[in-house]
């Protein structure tokens, strides 16, 4: 008697089988093989599944609290946590997918029959790894805190979408319950059922894991589980495909029709005039298709997954980008060397570098670095200090920014102040990103509100910062003027939310992301002082103002290639200098015509 002829009988033991059927043993028939089609097709469809929640979990739960849903999110999560219970730690162990692995092969031990070997009693492992392994690559791309902690940069990564747990266990449970046969008693049916759904819920009640977190991960693992079920159509027949062919072909038509005019716009502001990368024409390009509220769901998802180290150090500041001799009788007139804020202190922190001198030998421009935030001390600003008695300043159109083209100098620094020429240094935000107005040579740009932080420029080429309407005011006659935003420091002391940005006063973005950042304020004796360097929080950027002296202050242009402050040496020729050494664009920008609009240092 054959195996296959051998009578079936019912198993006593809740945790057998019935001896497998031909689907199971050996070689299976014709008719039970998938064609290469249909794992295409399976394939395509769950590679299709991942790439969607890729996008929405950058767009729609990026961890900065500002997601498309977020904000259901977090509600759900409010209204289903009821209590600690003191389980936090033991949830986390048990939804580690180490424990869940294990759990799995406890599974296929449970299940397992004496008799030929049977690959589908391998299925729960191999497809609770599998779970895993799906939910894992898009969860290493999204990252966000657990609730309670959005914002809070030392925990943004501390759960992930989908969770690797929810997709693990929901697929261990369906496949165990597949596992098991029709003819097991229903109560363990129902048991694996109600455990699988108890590990998932326990860490929503406690507040461990996020609902769309979870939710998510339960829809991969089901996935997982339907694409791999050989009881689902095997192929498609002929008139599917002709019908797919008929529809599809139409829709192929359309798509290219749409791309000629997309293409050719983008095309159109990859030829502009003006210096500018060819990432910055690409988000400029989506930014004015209406496509800003992604872009900046795409920044805010990569500023998280780049977040500085906490624990990383440096052992040397960068050099001073220019050193200049200064007259000894001129000494006096520097800034005082600051007090390092992370001790000990580096060779030169603090110390300020002169730059360039006038013929009299008094200083006109001086450098300096140090390390702003005690948090992530191998964090650098680098500080220029601006000597309003021996320098003055001009506002330059960009050729697109602030609007309405370049002006009168062509979008670059002119060339009949090349020869004076010491440093030039970004301006602020796109017009559109900021609610304020510009005088910029000679032309108005929308009109100045009251409240904001504004650069004045006077006739006499003299500089400050100051509030519209209460430190400055039209009647003073300036012939430059640049809004952007709200003070970030009045009188000394930083303003109230800057740290947190509650309100959105200090960007769009509401939150305190490190970036590249740059700001510019006045001191109490009348100079300026630029400051910048990247991964900076708000709150970094304000302090490191403050710390350089300080006691009114305004935020500039931010993020990576919009931050630039350059310092030109005129022997043997001109030659541009980078304040930082990172910072990511030329040292002679500005030289050549630029899309935005900046601020020119030259010798009174």
């Amino acid at each position: 008697m054959t195996l296959l002829e051998m009578p079936r009988r019912h198993p006593d033991n809740l945790f057998t089988r019935p001896p497998p059927d031909d689907r199971e043993i050996g070689t299976l028939p014709d008719r039970h093989r998938w064609p290469v089609g249909v794992w295409r097709r399976r394939a395509m469809a769950l590679v299709a599944a991942m790439l969607g929640l890729v996008g929405f979990g950058i767009f729609a739960v990026t961890p900065d609290g500002t997601g498309l849903v977020q904000s259901v999110d977090s509600q759900l999560s409010a209204r289903l946590h009821v209590g600690n219970w003191g389980l936090s730690d033991l949830t986390h162990a048990l939804n580690s997918p180490a424990v869940i692995m294990l759990t799995s092969i406890v599974a296929c031990i449970g299940l397992w029959t004496p008799g030929p070997f049977c690959k589908r009693r391998l299925r729960p492992i191999a497809m609770t790894a599998g779970a895993g392994l799906a939910a894992w690559l898009p969860a290493i791309v999204v990252r966000r805190p657990s609730p309670g902690h959005l914002g809070d940069l030392s925990a943004a990564n501390a759960t992930s979408f989908p969770s690797i747990a929810a997709a693990m266990i929901t697929t261990l449970a369906l496949t165990t319950i597949a596992a098991t046969g029709t003819r097991v008693r229903p109560l363990l049916r129902r048991t694996i059922a109600g455990v699988a759904i108890i590990a998932i819920v326990v860490p929503l009640l406690t507040a461990s894991s996020w609902p769309l977190d979870d939710l998510a991960g339960v829809l991969v693992g089901f996935l997982l589980f339907r694409l791999s079920d050989r009881s689902v159509s095997r192929n498609e027949s002929p008139s599917r495909r002709r019908m797919s062919r008929q529809v599809g072909t139409p829709i192929v038509v359309a798509i290219l029709a749409t791309c000629i005019p997309v293409g050719w716009s983008y095309v159109t502001i990859l030829r502009a005039p003006g210096d500018a990368g060819v990432d910055q024409r690409t988000v400029e390009w989506l930014r004015d298709n209406g496509l800003a509220p992604l872009v900046d769901r795409g920044e805010s998802w990569w500023l998280w997954r780049n977040l500085p180290s906490p624990t990383a150090t440096i052992a040397a500041l960068p050099a001073p980008p220019v050193t200049a001799t200064i007259a000894m009788s001129a000494t006096s007139l520097l800034p005082n060397a600051i007090p390092a804020v992370i001790q000990p202190s580096l060779p030169g922190e603090g110390i300020w570098t002169v730059a360039s001198t006038n013929p009299s030998g008094r200083p006109q421009i001086a450098t300096m670095t140090f390390r702003p935030d005690p948090f992530h001390p191998s964090l650098v600003a680098g500080v220029a200090w601006i000597n309003a008695a021996t320098t003055k300043l001009t506002l330059i159109a960009g050729t697109r920014q602030p609007g309405g083209g370049a002006g009168s100098a062509g979008g670059h620094v002119p060339a009949t102040s090349l020869g004076s020429l010491l440093a030039v240094f970004n301006s602020g935000y796109k017009m559109k990103d900021t609610p304020g107005g510009t005088l910029i040579e000679g032309k108005t740009t929308r009109t100045m509100v009251d409240g904001l932080a504004t650069l004045a420029i006077s006739r006499d080429g003299s500089a400050t910062v100051g509030e519209w309407g209460t430190d400055l005011t039209a009647s003073h006659g300036y012939v430059g003027l640049r809004q952007n935003l709200h003070l970030m420091v009045r009188h000394g002391i930083i303003a109230e939310g800057v740290t947190t940005n509650a309100d959105g006063r200090w960007g769009t973005v509401r939150n305190t992301l490190p970036t590249w950042r740059s700001g510019l304020g006045v001191t109490a004796t009348g100079d300026l002082v630029y400051a910048a360097g990247n991964n900076l929080t708000l709150g970094v950027l304000a302090e490191a103002l403050v710390h350089a002296g300080a006691v009114t202050a305004m935020e500039l242009d931010i993020h990576r290639g919009m931050v630039t402050f350059n310092l030109f040496t005129h022997q043997p020729m001109l030659k541009g200098h980078k304040l930082l050494p990172d910072m990511t664009r030329p040292a002679d920008r500005y030289l050549a015509a630029d899309w935005r609009d900046f601020v020119m240092v030259t010798s009174r």
